[in-house]
């Protein structure tokens, strides 16, 4: 059989050109229904993390979210979907002790959604962790251009600050003459700013109360209320935020001023919230204001009686 003549056109047989070329593609259909379903995966994918991140099976999470990642490229997808993708799997990683994938996950996430603040903080919370307090600072800066004012950036950022001040301090030291010498931190789809803010300040917190007390740094507790404090500002029911900072408040660690009374009502606020933790602290506080209670108005007593013997003479008896 002799082949088809190409047309005078150019085309191939009764065919143009272009028409060829619109046979040998999908329908336009076609490409639209594997995005849809791809997005409706990457979705799938998303929750799926976030219920493994929830239930703390935080291997699972990354998996899930790098199967989210590829089904969102496949569908051509950038923008919020992939940027949360991005930021969830660095929250993962960070739970994993991951940080350098944390802060590549992060500005994976920043350049999909430059509004995203999660990825912000969870970047600077991943460089600090690498003791990269520069990238810190600027992840934090960043984000608060990108964003606005936000006080849990802002918290994250003057501890940056505080670790760039050691640094140097540590380096003049270094450099000093010899005899100078230098002693050596959903939604229900994911885990809140907020969350995240509290238990960046709880660590903070108990590592100065593990510290010996001679080496304690009155910074890290003021470090702590300034972060409790944020959490509360994105979560005002946050249970560790309103316990850690009762328990500063309560002891008056760090320098912060001893104040029970602010800490039973934080206390009570997060009790009102069904916090057991709370209701604890709450009936230890009490019994110990019991007990100061009771104590002082038993020792007047015993104190009276010595006196009242040594005022009446030895063998006399009492007038009636």
């Amino acid at each position: 059989m002799a082949p088809v003549p190409a047309s005078s056109s150019g085309g191939y047989g009764d065919f143009s050109k272009s028409e060829a070329v619109a046979v040998a593609k999908p329908p336009s259909s076609a490409l639209s229904e594997s995005a849809r379903v791809s997005t409706e995966r990457a979705s799938i994918w998303k929750g799926e993390g976030n219920s493994r991140l929830t239930s703390g099976d935080f291997a699972g999470a990354v998996d899930c979210y790098t199967r989210g990642v590829e089904s969102a490229k496949q569908a051509g997808l950038t923008g919020k979907l992939l940027s949360q993708l991005y930021s969830n799997r660095a929250q993962a990683h960070t739970r994993l002790d991951n940080f350098a994938e944390a802060f590549e996950d992060c500005e994976a996430a920043i350049s999909n959604d430059p509004t995203n603040g999660r990825a912000y903080w969870r970047g600077a919370t991943a460089a600090l962790r690498l003791d990269r307090a520069e990238e810190a600072a600027a992840m934090c800066m960043r984000g608060i251009k990108a964003v606005g004012d936000s006080a849990g950036l802002e918290s994250l950022l003057d501890e940056a600050r505080a670790r760039q001040a050691e640094k140097s301090q540590q380096l003049a030291a270094s450099e000093a003459p010899a005899e100078v010498s230098s002693t050596e931190a959903p939604e229900e789809e994911e885990s809140s700013v907020g969350q995240e803010l509290a238990e960046r300040a709880a660590s903070l917190l108990e590592t100065y109360q593990q510290t010996e007390p001679s080496l304690r740094k009155e910074e890290d507790v003021r470090r702590s209320i300034r972060l409790f404090q944020a959490s509360l500002q994105e979560d005002p029911a946050n249970e560790v935020a309103l316990i850690g900072l009762g328990d500063i408040f309560d002891d008056g660690l760090g320098g912060a001023p001893k104040d029970p009374l602010a800490a039973r009502q934080l206390w009570l606020q997060a009790a009102k919230a069904g916090s057991q933790r709370a209701q604890m602290k709450l009936c230890v506080q009490a019994l110990g204001l019991w007990a100061v209670s009771t104590r002082s108005a038993v020792l007047p007593g015993r104190d009276s009686g010595p006196r009242n013997q040594a005022e009446t003479p030895h063998g006399a008896q009492s007038s009636g």
